[in-house]
Protein backbone atom coordinates (compact mmCIF):
# COMPACT_ATOMS: atom_id res chain seq x y z
CA UNK A 1 0.00 0.00 0.00
CA UNK A 2 1.43 3.49 -0.75
CA UNK A 3 -0.58 7.05 -0.29
CA UNK A 4 0.31 9.83 0.97
CA UNK A 5 1.69 11.58 4.08
CA UNK A 6 1.66 15.84 3.93
CA UNK A 7 3.09 17.45 7.28
CA UNK A 8 2.31 21.12 7.22
CA UNK A 9 3.97 23.93 9.87
CA UNK A 10 2.55 27.51 10.50
CA UNK A 11 5.03 29.82 11.99
CA UNK A 12 3.73 32.86 13.26
CA UNK A 13 4.52 35.10 16.07
CA UNK A 14 3.55 39.18 16.79
CA UNK A 15 5.63 41.93 15.34
CA UNK A 16 8.08 42.54 19.03
CA UNK A 17 10.78 44.36 18.13
CA UNK A 18 11.86 47.13 21.10
CA UNK A 19 7.93 46.11 22.61
CA UNK A 20 8.57 44.68 25.52
CA UNK A 21 10.71 41.39 26.86
CA UNK A 22 9.42 39.40 29.25
CA UNK A 23 7.04 38.31 30.65
CA UNK A 24 5.94 39.47 27.10
CA UNK A 25 7.79 40.61 23.67
CA UNK A 26 10.78 40.00 22.68
CA UNK A 27 11.21 36.79 24.62
CA UNK A 28 8.70 35.08 22.73
CA UNK A 29 10.47 35.36 19.32
CA UNK A 30 13.98 33.99 20.88
CA UNK A 31 11.99 31.31 23.00
CA UNK A 32 10.46 30.11 19.52
CA UNK A 33 14.12 30.45 17.74
CA UNK A 34 15.74 28.00 20.36
CA UNK A 35 13.05 25.71 21.45
CA UNK A 36 11.66 25.36 17.54
CA UNK A 37 13.14 26.49 14.81
CA UNK A 38 16.64 25.65 15.33
CA UNK A 39 15.80 21.90 16.99
CA UNK A 40 14.02 21.53 14.04
CA UNK A 41 15.96 22.53 11.78
CA UNK A 42 19.04 20.37 12.79
CA UNK A 43 16.30 17.60 12.47
CA UNK A 44 15.65 18.26 8.79
CA UNK A 45 19.32 18.47 8.61
CA UNK A 46 20.01 14.91 9.64
CA UNK A 47 17.53 14.14 7.77
CA UNK A 48 18.90 15.25 4.61
CA UNK A 49 22.23 13.72 5.76
CA UNK A 50 20.59 10.22 5.78
CA UNK A 51 19.30 10.52 2.41
CA UNK A 52 15.64 10.44 3.59
CA UNK A 53 13.41 11.36 0.77
CA UNK A 54 10.99 13.50 2.23
CA UNK A 55 9.33 16.84 1.78
CA UNK A 56 7.86 19.22 4.59
CA UNK A 57 5.81 22.26 3.94
CA UNK A 58 6.95 25.00 5.90
CA UNK A 59 4.90 28.41 6.44
CA UNK A 60 7.01 31.19 7.42
CA UNK A 61 4.75 34.27 8.05
CA UNK A 62 6.28 37.44 6.85
CA UNK A 63 5.89 39.13 10.02
CA UNK A 64 8.16 36.36 11.66
CA UNK A 65 10.68 35.83 8.44
CA UNK A 66 11.27 40.05 9.00
CA UNK A 67 12.14 39.87 12.96
CA UNK A 68 14.24 36.65 12.04
CA UNK A 69 16.75 38.94 9.80
CA UNK A 70 16.77 41.72 12.10
CA UNK A 71 19.96 42.35 13.07
CA UNK A 72 19.32 43.71 16.34
CA UNK A 73 17.10 40.93 17.40
CA UNK A 74 19.51 38.40 15.59
CA UNK A 75 22.05 39.78 18.18
CA UNK A 76 19.85 39.77 21.33
CA UNK A 77 18.95 36.16 20.33
CA UNK A 78 22.45 35.39 20.96
CA UNK A 79 22.42 37.31 23.82
CA UNK A 80 19.36 35.11 25.19
CA UNK A 81 21.00 31.44 24.46
CA UNK A 82 24.22 32.51 26.03
CA UNK A 83 21.93 33.67 28.79
CA UNK A 84 20.83 30.33 29.34
CA UNK A 85 24.09 28.39 28.98
CA UNK A 86 25.49 30.68 31.80
CA UNK A 87 22.72 29.53 34.04
CA UNK A 88 23.25 25.47 33.32
CA UNK A 89 26.55 26.57 33.77
CA UNK A 90 26.27 27.75 37.34
CA UNK A 91 23.44 24.57 38.42
CA UNK A 92 26.05 22.20 37.53
CA UNK A 93 28.22 23.51 39.98
CA UNK A 94 25.89 24.02 42.41
CA UNK A 95 22.83 21.26 42.51
CA UNK A 96 23.10 17.96 43.77
CA UNK A 97 22.27 14.73 41.83
CA UNK A 98 19.99 13.78 40.10
CA UNK A 99 19.64 17.81 39.29
CA UNK A 100 22.96 18.38 38.32
CA UNK A 101 23.17 15.57 35.88
CA UNK A 102 19.76 17.48 34.27
CA UNK A 103 21.86 20.33 33.96
CA UNK A 104 24.76 19.27 32.18
CA UNK A 105 22.27 17.85 29.94
CA UNK A 106 20.50 21.68 29.70
CA UNK A 107 24.06 22.64 28.74
CA UNK A 108 25.27 20.54 26.52
CA UNK A 109 21.68 20.97 24.10
CA UNK A 110 22.06 25.07 24.86
CA UNK A 111 25.40 24.76 23.40
CA UNK A 112 24.80 22.79 20.48
CA UNK A 113 21.78 25.18 19.86
CA UNK A 114 24.03 27.82 20.07
CA UNK A 115 26.37 26.24 17.76
CA UNK A 116 24.28 25.58 15.64
CA UNK A 117 23.14 29.29 15.20
CA UNK A 118 26.39 30.64 14.93
CA UNK A 119 27.06 27.93 11.97
CA UNK A 120 23.86 29.30 10.00
CA UNK A 121 24.98 32.71 10.44
CA UNK A 122 22.10 33.61 12.86
CA UNK A 123 19.83 33.28 9.23
CA UNK A 124 17.03 30.90 10.69
CA UNK A 125 15.29 31.97 7.15
CA UNK A 126 18.36 31.14 5.13
CA UNK A 127 18.49 27.90 6.80
CA UNK A 128 15.06 26.78 5.99
CA UNK A 129 16.09 28.38 2.26
CA UNK A 130 18.78 26.06 1.90
CA UNK A 131 17.11 22.77 2.62
CA UNK A 132 14.38 23.79 0.60
CA UNK A 133 17.24 24.03 -2.24
CA UNK A 134 17.91 20.34 -1.21
CA UNK A 135 14.76 19.45 -1.55
CA UNK A 136 13.17 18.79 2.09
CA UNK A 137 11.08 22.08 2.22
CA UNK A 138 8.63 23.71 0.48
CA UNK A 139 8.30 27.42 1.81
CA UNK A 140 5.43 29.00 1.48
CA UNK A 141 3.74 32.27 2.47
CA UNK A 142 0.73 34.12 4.82
CA UNK A 143 -0.65 37.20 5.53
CA UNK A 144 1.51 40.48 5.88
CA UNK A 145 1.16 40.29 9.83
CA UNK A 146 -1.58 37.82 10.44
CA UNK A 147 -4.62 39.65 9.93
CA UNK A 148 -7.99 37.77 10.81
CA UNK A 149 -8.84 38.23 6.94
CA UNK A 150 -12.60 37.69 7.11
CA UNK A 151 -13.22 40.30 9.47
CA UNK A 152 -11.08 43.34 7.97
CA UNK A 153 -13.26 46.46 7.46
CA UNK A 154 -12.03 46.64 3.96
CA UNK A 155 -10.92 44.54 1.31
CA UNK A 156 -8.11 46.61 0.61
CA UNK A 157 -7.21 45.49 3.81
CA UNK A 158 -7.58 42.28 2.87
CA UNK A 159 -5.26 42.83 -0.24
CA UNK A 160 -2.89 44.54 1.47
CA UNK A 161 -2.45 41.85 3.85
CA UNK A 162 -2.14 39.22 0.70
CA UNK A 163 -0.40 41.22 -1.40
CA UNK A 164 2.58 41.96 0.77
CA UNK A 165 2.67 38.56 2.25
CA UNK A 166 2.99 37.71 -1.45
CA UNK A 167 5.55 40.00 -2.56
CA UNK A 168 8.07 39.83 0.55
CA UNK A 169 7.89 36.08 0.13
CA UNK A 170 9.28 36.87 -3.57
CA UNK A 171 11.32 39.12 -2.42
CA UNK A 172 12.88 36.85 0.13
CA UNK A 173 13.09 33.57 -1.35
CA UNK A 174 13.50 34.51 -5.01
CA UNK A 175 9.88 33.16 -6.23
CA UNK A 176 6.86 33.33 -5.89
CA UNK A 177 4.84 31.47 -3.40
CA UNK A 178 2.75 28.42 -4.57
CA UNK A 179 1.01 28.13 -1.21
CA UNK A 180 -0.85 30.53 1.52
CA UNK A 181 -1.96 30.11 5.08
CA UNK A 182 -4.59 31.74 5.88
CA UNK A 183 -4.88 33.13 9.13
CA UNK A 184 -6.40 31.12 11.95
CA UNK A 185 -7.34 29.22 8.61
CA UNK A 186 -9.97 31.51 8.59
CA UNK A 187 -12.12 31.37 5.49
CA UNK A 188 -14.98 33.67 4.21
CA UNK A 189 -17.22 32.49 1.23
CA UNK A 190 -18.54 35.78 -0.90
CA UNK A 191 -21.27 37.21 1.38
CA UNK A 192 -22.86 40.12 2.51
CA UNK A 193 -20.01 41.93 4.92
CA UNK A 194 -19.45 45.20 6.26
CA UNK A 195 -17.01 47.32 4.26
CA UNK A 196 -16.03 50.60 5.32
CA UNK A 197 -19.55 51.83 7.35
CA UNK A 198 -21.88 49.88 5.60
CA UNK A 199 -22.97 46.45 4.56
CA UNK A 200 -22.46 45.38 0.89
CA UNK A 201 -21.35 42.08 -1.56
CA UNK A 202 -17.96 41.18 -0.84
CA UNK A 203 -15.72 38.62 -2.51
CA UNK A 204 -14.27 35.24 -0.47
CA UNK A 205 -11.26 34.95 0.46
CA UNK A 206 -10.40 32.86 -2.22
CA UNK A 207 -10.89 36.17 -4.74
CA UNK A 208 -7.46 37.42 -3.40
CA UNK A 209 -5.72 34.73 -3.16
CA UNK A 210 -6.29 33.68 -7.01
CA UNK A 211 -5.54 37.59 -7.90
CA UNK A 212 -1.69 37.05 -6.17
CA UNK A 213 -1.52 33.74 -8.21
CA UNK A 214 -1.75 31.57 -5.39
CA UNK A 215 -2.20 27.75 -6.19
CA UNK A 216 -3.33 26.33 -2.49
CA UNK A 217 -4.54 26.93 1.38
CA UNK A 218 -5.16 24.54 4.08
CA UNK A 219 -8.39 24.40 5.70
CA UNK A 220 -9.50 23.06 8.51
CA UNK A 221 -11.10 20.04 9.11
CA UNK A 222 -14.71 20.94 10.68
CA UNK A 223 -15.40 23.07 7.42
CA UNK A 224 -16.17 20.25 5.55
CA UNK A 225 -19.29 18.83 7.47
CA UNK A 226 -21.57 17.62 5.29
CA UNK A 227 -24.86 19.25 6.38
CA UNK A 228 -23.19 22.92 5.74
CA UNK A 229 -21.47 22.59 2.56
CA UNK A 230 -21.75 21.66 -1.18
CA UNK A 231 -19.32 19.59 -2.99
CA UNK A 232 -19.60 19.43 -7.23
CA UNK A 233 -17.63 16.71 -9.33
CA UNK A 234 -16.28 14.17 -6.77
CA UNK A 235 -13.75 12.26 -7.94
CA UNK A 236 -14.84 9.18 -5.91
CA UNK A 237 -17.54 6.93 -7.49
CA UNK A 238 -19.26 8.82 -4.15
CA UNK A 239 -18.85 11.75 -2.01
CA UNK A 240 -16.48 10.72 1.17
CA UNK A 241 -18.06 10.83 4.16
CA UNK A 242 -16.80 11.46 8.06
CA UNK A 243 -12.92 11.47 8.25
CA UNK A 244 -12.75 10.56 4.63
CA UNK A 245 -13.99 14.07 3.49
CA UNK A 246 -10.60 15.51 4.64
CA UNK A 247 -8.59 13.20 2.34
CA UNK A 248 -9.32 14.46 -0.82
CA UNK A 249 -8.50 18.24 -2.29
CA UNK A 250 -11.00 20.99 -3.95
CA UNK A 251 -11.05 23.62 -5.58
CA UNK A 252 -12.46 26.36 -3.13
CA UNK A 253 -15.70 27.90 -4.57
CA UNK A 254 -15.43 29.26 -7.89
CA UNK A 255 -11.38 29.57 -8.14
CA UNK A 256 -8.52 27.76 -9.14
CA UNK A 257 -7.04 27.89 -5.66
CA UNK A 258 -6.65 24.31 -4.13
CA UNK A 259 -8.07 23.93 -0.65
CA UNK A 260 -5.92 20.95 1.38
CA UNK A 261 -8.36 20.06 4.76
CA UNK A 262 -5.94 18.51 7.45
CA UNK A 263 -7.08 15.25 9.26
CA UNK A 264 -8.46 16.23 12.44
CA UNK A 265 -8.41 13.34 14.36
CA UNK A 266 -4.89 12.49 13.42
CA UNK A 267 -3.62 16.21 13.96
CA UNK A 268 -4.73 16.23 17.64
CA UNK A 269 -3.28 12.61 18.21
CA UNK A 270 0.12 14.61 17.96
CA UNK A 271 -0.85 18.06 19.69
CA UNK A 272 -3.23 17.74 22.37
CA UNK A 273 -1.68 17.20 25.35
CA UNK A 274 -4.84 15.68 26.84
CA UNK A 275 -5.45 12.89 24.57
CA UNK A 276 -2.17 12.72 22.06
CA UNK A 277 1.20 11.79 22.36
CA UNK A 278 2.60 15.23 24.15
CA UNK A 279 0.78 14.71 27.10
CA UNK A 280 2.72 10.98 28.14
CA UNK A 281 4.06 11.13 31.76
CA UNK A 282 7.63 10.45 30.49
CA UNK A 283 8.19 13.98 28.31
CA UNK A 284 9.06 16.58 29.79
CA UNK A 285 7.14 19.09 32.06
CA UNK A 286 6.35 22.21 30.42
CA UNK A 287 4.98 24.19 33.01
CA UNK A 288 7.60 23.73 35.93
CA UNK A 289 10.76 25.17 36.20
CA UNK A 290 13.24 26.06 38.97
CA UNK A 291 12.28 29.14 41.17
CA UNK A 292 16.35 30.62 40.04
CA UNK A 293 17.69 29.58 36.59
CA UNK A 294 14.41 29.12 35.26
CA UNK A 295 15.28 24.90 34.27
CA UNK A 296 13.09 22.76 34.10
CA UNK A 297 13.83 19.12 35.32
CA UNK A 298 10.81 17.56 35.92
CA UNK A 299 8.96 15.35 33.99
CA UNK A 300 5.16 15.39 33.14
CA UNK A 301 4.47 12.17 35.24
CA UNK A 302 0.66 12.49 35.43
CA UNK A 303 -0.93 15.10 33.51
CA UNK A 304 -3.54 15.70 36.23
CA UNK A 305 -0.85 15.97 38.80
CA UNK A 306 -0.13 18.76 40.82
CA UNK A 307 3.02 20.95 39.47
CA UNK A 308 4.50 20.31 43.21
CA UNK A 309 4.43 16.57 42.85
CA UNK A 310 5.91 16.06 39.71
CA UNK A 311 8.81 13.44 39.47
CA UNK A 312 12.54 13.93 38.08
CA UNK A 313 12.90 14.11 33.79
CA UNK A 314 14.56 10.91 32.58
CA UNK A 315 15.92 12.01 29.05
CA UNK A 316 16.39 8.45 28.08
CA UNK A 317 13.17 7.01 28.84
CA UNK A 318 11.67 9.85 26.68
CA UNK A 319 13.44 8.98 24.12
CA UNK A 320 11.95 5.37 24.53
CA UNK A 321 8.65 6.80 24.21
CA UNK A 322 9.43 8.71 21.00
CA UNK A 323 9.79 5.72 19.10
CA UNK A 324 6.75 4.04 20.29
CA UNK A 325 4.47 7.05 19.44
CA UNK A 326 5.77 7.75 15.74
CA UNK A 327 5.58 4.10 14.76
CA UNK A 328 2.28 4.31 16.59
CA UNK A 329 1.01 7.73 14.05
CA UNK A 330 2.72 5.87 11.55
CA UNK A 331 0.35 2.63 11.85
CA UNK A 332 -2.80 4.78 12.64
CA UNK A 333 -1.70 6.88 9.13
CA UNK A 334 -1.68 3.67 7.54
CA UNK A 335 -5.10 2.31 8.64
CA UNK A 336 -6.30 5.46 7.38
CA UNK A 337 -4.90 5.73 3.80
CA UNK A 338 -5.89 1.51 3.61
CA UNK A 339 -9.60 2.10 4.59
CA UNK A 340 -9.62 4.96 2.14
CA UNK A 341 -8.47 3.16 -0.76
CA UNK A 342 -10.49 0.09 -0.18
CA UNK A 343 -13.72 2.05 0.27
CA UNK A 344 -13.38 4.25 -2.18
CA UNK A 345 -10.94 2.99 -4.73
CA UNK A 346 -8.56 5.12 -5.32
CA UNK A 347 -5.72 6.70 -3.00
CA UNK A 348 -6.34 9.31 -0.59
CA UNK A 349 -3.73 11.20 1.40
CA UNK A 350 -3.54 12.39 4.97
CA UNK A 351 -2.37 15.74 6.20
CA UNK A 352 -1.67 17.40 9.76
CA UNK A 353 -1.23 20.80 10.42
CA UNK A 354 0.74 22.56 13.59
CA UNK A 355 2.02 25.96 15.07
CA UNK A 356 5.64 24.90 14.51
CA UNK A 357 6.21 25.93 17.71
CA UNK A 358 4.45 22.96 19.07
CA UNK A 359 7.54 21.13 18.39
CA UNK A 360 10.57 21.78 20.81
CA UNK A 361 8.65 24.76 22.86
CA UNK A 362 5.24 23.31 24.17
CA UNK A 363 6.54 19.57 23.56
CA UNK A 364 10.60 19.53 24.03
CA UNK A 365 10.71 16.43 22.46
CA UNK A 366 8.76 16.89 19.33
CA UNK A 367 11.52 17.67 17.16
CA UNK A 368 12.90 13.67 17.55
CA UNK A 369 9.55 12.45 17.03
CA UNK A 370 9.07 14.21 13.83
CA UNK A 371 12.59 12.54 13.17
CA UNK A 372 11.65 9.26 14.16
CA UNK A 373 7.92 9.31 12.98
CA UNK A 374 9.22 11.01 9.05
CA UNK A 375 11.71 7.67 8.83
CA UNK A 376 9.14 5.58 9.57
CA UNK A 377 6.71 7.04 7.45
CA UNK A 378 9.27 6.79 4.28
CA UNK A 379 10.19 3.00 5.31
CA UNK A 380 5.97 1.89 5.40
CA UNK A 381 6.43 2.93 1.89
CA UNK A 382 4.16 6.21 2.41
CA UNK A 383 5.60 9.14 0.01
CA UNK A 384 6.28 12.30 2.54
CA UNK A 385 4.99 15.43 0.26
CA UNK A 386 4.57 18.96 0.07
CA UNK A 387 1.28 20.25 -1.32
CA UNK A 388 2.78 20.94 -4.48
CA UNK A 389 4.33 17.86 -4.48
CA UNK A 390 0.94 16.00 -4.65
CA UNK A 391 -0.62 18.65 -7.39
CA UNK A 392 2.14 17.81 -9.70
CA UNK A 393 0.88 13.85 -8.69
CA UNK A 394 -2.49 13.75 -8.52
CA UNK A 395 -5.39 15.65 -10.24
CA UNK A 396 -7.75 17.65 -8.24
CA UNK A 397 -11.35 16.77 -9.06
CA UNK A 398 -14.02 18.31 -6.72
CA UNK A 399 -15.29 21.63 -6.09
CA UNK A 400 -16.36 22.65 -2.46
CA UNK A 401 -17.90 26.04 -1.49
CA UNK A 402 -17.90 26.52 2.14
CA UNK A 403 -19.37 28.63 4.89
CA UNK A 404 -17.25 30.70 7.33
CA UNK A 405 -14.68 28.71 9.07
CA UNK A 406 -11.61 28.69 11.17
CA UNK A 407 -9.24 26.22 12.57
CA UNK A 408 -10.35 28.22 16.18
CA UNK A 409 -13.04 27.25 18.29
CA UNK A 410 -15.57 25.18 17.26
CA UNK A 411 -14.45 25.85 13.72
CA UNK A 412 -15.78 29.40 14.30
CA UNK A 413 -14.81 33.04 14.36
CA UNK A 414 -15.45 32.94 18.18
CA UNK A 415 -11.95 33.07 19.66
CA UNK A 416 -11.45 36.89 17.36
CA UNK A 417 -14.93 38.19 17.96
CA UNK A 418 -16.50 37.35 21.16
CA UNK A 419 -18.03 39.80 24.20
CA UNK A 420 -13.90 40.25 25.69
CA UNK A 421 -12.34 41.64 22.36
CA UNK A 422 -15.47 42.51 20.45
CA UNK A 423 -14.86 46.66 20.57
CA UNK A 424 -11.92 46.38 18.83
CA UNK A 425 -13.06 46.09 15.57
CA UNK A 426 -14.95 49.36 15.50
CA UNK A 427 -11.78 51.55 15.96
CA UNK A 428 -9.81 49.48 13.33
CA UNK A 429 -12.42 49.87 11.08
CA UNK A 430 -12.54 53.72 11.66
CA UNK A 431 -8.54 53.96 11.05
CA UNK A 432 -8.52 51.09 8.15
CA UNK A 433 -11.46 54.39 6.35
CA UNK A 434 -8.96 57.28 7.77
CA UNK A 435 -5.87 55.33 6.16
CA UNK A 436 -7.97 54.99 2.56
CA UNK A 437 -8.52 58.69 2.95
CA UNK A 438 -4.87 59.82 3.55
CA UNK A 439 -4.06 57.94 0.56
CA UNK A 440 -6.72 59.04 -2.08
CA UNK A 441 -6.58 63.05 -0.80
CA UNK A 442 -3.24 63.43 1.34
CA UNK A 443 0.19 64.01 0.82
CA UNK A 444 2.19 61.49 -1.29
CA UNK A 445 5.19 61.75 1.02
CA UNK A 446 6.01 57.84 0.68
CA UNK A 447 8.04 58.01 3.89
CA UNK A 448 4.59 59.00 5.93
CA UNK A 449 3.07 56.73 3.51
CA UNK A 450 4.92 53.70 4.44
CA UNK A 451 5.36 54.20 7.91
CA UNK A 452 1.73 54.35 8.01
CA UNK A 453 0.96 51.10 6.29
CA UNK A 454 3.20 49.47 8.80
CA UNK A 455 1.43 50.44 11.27
CA UNK A 456 -1.79 49.82 9.96
CA UNK A 457 -1.02 46.12 9.21
CA UNK A 458 0.67 45.56 12.93
CA UNK A 459 -3.15 46.48 14.57
CA UNK A 460 -4.69 43.86 11.89
CA UNK A 461 -2.53 41.62 13.49
CA UNK A 462 -5.16 38.49 14.97
CA UNK A 463 -2.69 37.93 17.46
CA UNK A 464 -4.40 41.14 19.60
CA UNK A 465 -7.43 39.12 20.15
CA UNK A 466 -6.35 36.19 20.42
CA UNK A 467 -3.89 36.80 23.37
CA UNK A 468 -6.94 38.76 25.21
CA UNK A 469 -9.63 36.43 25.08
CA UNK A 470 -7.16 33.20 25.76
CA UNK A 471 -5.86 35.24 28.77
CA UNK A 472 -2.16 35.11 28.34
CA UNK A 473 -1.64 38.61 27.67
CA UNK A 474 -4.52 40.73 27.90
CA UNK A 475 -3.00 44.24 28.89
CA UNK A 476 0.19 43.54 27.02
CA UNK A 477 -2.28 42.91 23.71
CA UNK A 478 -4.78 46.15 24.52
CA UNK A 479 -1.59 48.60 24.60
CA UNK A 480 -0.24 47.32 21.92
CA UNK A 481 -3.43 47.34 19.85
CA UNK A 482 -3.95 51.04 20.83
CA UNK A 483 -0.39 52.13 20.51
CA UNK A 484 -0.26 51.16 16.67
CA UNK A 485 -4.26 52.78 16.13
CA UNK A 486 -2.80 55.72 17.64
CA UNK A 487 0.55 55.58 15.23
CA UNK A 488 -1.65 54.80 12.26
CA UNK A 489 -4.31 57.38 12.84
CA UNK A 490 -1.07 60.23 13.85
CA UNK A 491 0.18 59.37 9.95
CA UNK A 492 -2.71 59.39 8.27
CA UNK A 493 -3.74 63.26 9.75
CA UNK A 494 -0.30 64.12 9.18
CA UNK A 495 -1.02 63.44 5.20
CA UNK A 496 -4.31 64.84 5.38
CA UNK A 497 -2.60 68.12 7.03
CA UNK A 498 -4.13 68.18 10.55
CA UNK A 499 -1.31 66.97 12.69
CA UNK A 500 2.45 67.31 12.84
CA UNK A 501 5.04 64.71 14.04
CA UNK A 502 8.78 65.54 14.54
CA UNK A 503 11.59 63.87 13.10
CA UNK A 504 12.68 62.26 16.25
CA UNK A 505 9.04 60.60 17.17
CA UNK A 506 9.26 59.12 13.34
CA UNK A 507 12.51 58.00 13.22
CA UNK A 508 11.81 56.17 16.82
CA UNK A 509 8.52 54.74 15.59
CA UNK A 510 10.30 53.53 11.89
CA UNK A 511 13.07 51.91 14.21
CA UNK A 512 10.81 50.01 16.29
CA UNK A 513 8.37 49.18 13.78
CA UNK A 514 10.44 48.51 10.84
CA UNK A 515 9.17 45.53 8.67
CA UNK A 516 8.64 45.75 5.34
CA UNK A 517 10.95 48.46 3.67
CA UNK A 518 8.90 48.87 0.81
CA UNK A 519 5.00 48.58 0.79
CA UNK A 520 2.97 49.59 -2.45
CA UNK A 521 0.34 51.63 -1.42
CA UNK A 522 -2.04 50.89 -4.82
CA UNK A 523 -2.50 47.38 -2.83
CA UNK A 524 -4.28 48.88 -0.47
CA UNK A 525 -6.01 51.06 -3.05
CA UNK A 526 -6.63 48.82 -6.12
CA UNK A 527 -9.16 45.85 -5.33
Amino acid sequence: MGGYYMLVLHTHLPWVKKAGKWPFGEEWLYEAIFDSYIPLLMTFKKLSEEDVPYKVAVNITPVVAEMLEDTYLQNEAFDYIEDLIDRAESDVKTRDMPYRELARFWLDHFTRLRDFYLDIDKDVVGAFRELEEKGHIELFTSAATHGFLPLLGTDGSINLQVGVGVQSFQDRVGRRPKGFWMPECAYRPKEYAIQGDKVVERPGIEYFLEKHNVAFTIIDHRALRIDRIAIENGYMPSVPEGEYLSMQPYYLADSSVVAFPRHGRLSEQVWSAGIGYPGDGDYLEFHKRDSETGLRYWRITDKNLDLGYKDVYHPEWADGKLRLHAKDFVSKVEDVLWEYEKKYGAGGYVLTAFDTELFGHWWFEGPKFLYHMIKSMVSSGIDVVSPSDYLERSEVGARVYLPRNSWGYMGTFWVWNNDKVAWMWKPLYESEILVKKALMEGKKDKRIIRQMLRELLILQASDWQFLITTGGAVHYAKDRFMLHKERTDTLANVLLGKAEIDEDTLAMWEDEDSLFEEIDENLYLEV
